[in-house]
C-alpha cells in the first residue's frame, strides 16, 4: 500500500448507496470539501435526503455515467450489484471502493482524526478497520482540538519567515525551533489526555 491523501474538491467523485454507513461516508465528504460530488440512491433515509439535496439522483448509475468519475464509492448496496458496478469502473480507469469487500478495493479508507488542517490517519489497510477505529480514539485523544490554533500558529510564523526572505532549510530550523520553544511534542503533553478550551 502507499499511502496518498486526494483532493477530493477538484476530483469527480461518486457515491452510491443511501443507507447508514452512506450517510456517515457523505458527511465525511462534505467535510473535506467534495464539490464534485454525485450521489447514486434508490433506497435513503430523511436525513440521507436533505443532506444530498440536488446531487442525488434515485437510481443507480449508467454505464455511460461511471466512466466520467476519477473515483466512486459504493456503500450499503447488496453485493451482486455492488460488485457489477465496481467492475464496470475498473474496466473504465475509476478508482473504486467497496465498503467490507476488499476484493473490489482500489484504496481504502483510513481512520482519520482531523484538527482544522492536521490530518492524522490511521490504516490496517483493511484487515480491521475496527483496530484502525480504535488506535484512532487513542491518537484523538492526545491530539486534542486545540491543535487547530497550533497548526494555524505555526502556520503563521512560517509565512513571517518568508516575508523576510529566509530559505526553506531556515524556515524548517525556525519552525523546528519553534515547536520545541513551545513544547507541544514534549512527551508529558501529548501523554495528557487535557482537553483545551
Amino acid at each position: 500500500m502507499f499511502p496518498i491523501l486526494l483532493d477530493i474538491a477538484n476530483l469527480k467523485v461518486a457515491l452510491i448507496g443511501g443507507g447508514d454507513a452512506a450517510l456517515s461516508r457523505l458527511k465525511a465528504l462534505d467535510e473535506a470539501g467534495a464539490t464534485g460530488l454525485k450521489i447514486f440512491a434508490d433506497d435513503f433515509g430523511k436525513e440521507f435526503w436533505e443532506i444530498s439535496d440536488k446531487r442525488l439522483v434515485t437510481r443507480m448509475p449508467y454505464d455511460d455515467e461511471i466512466k466520467n468519475f476519477n473515483v466512486i464509492m459504493i456503500v450499503d448496496i447488496d453485493d451482486k450489484r455492488a460488485a457489477e458496478i465496481a467492475k464496470k469502473a475498473r474496466k473504465f480507469g475509476v478508482m473504486v471502493n467497496v465498503e467490507d469487500k476488499k476484493e473490489y478495493c482500489d484504496f481504502y479508507f483510513p481512520s482519520l482524526v482531523r484538527r482544522g488542517d492536521l490530518i492524522i490517519t490511521v490504516s490496517t489497510c483493511g484487515k480491521s478497520p475496527t483496530l484502525a477505529h480504535r488506535v484512532r480514539e487513542i491518537i484523538g485523544k492526545i491530539f486534542h482540538s486545540g491543535w487547530a490554533k497550533r497548526v494555524d500558529e505555526v502556520a503563521y510564523k512560517r509565512q513571517q519567515w518568508r516575508d523576510i526572505g529566509l530559505s526553506m532549510r531556515e524556515i524548517a530550523q525556525m519552525s523546528d525551533k519553534y515547536i520545541d520553544e513551545k513544547g507541544w511534542l514534549d512527551y508529558e503533553e501529548l501523554a495528557s489526555t487535557k482537553k483545551e478550551a
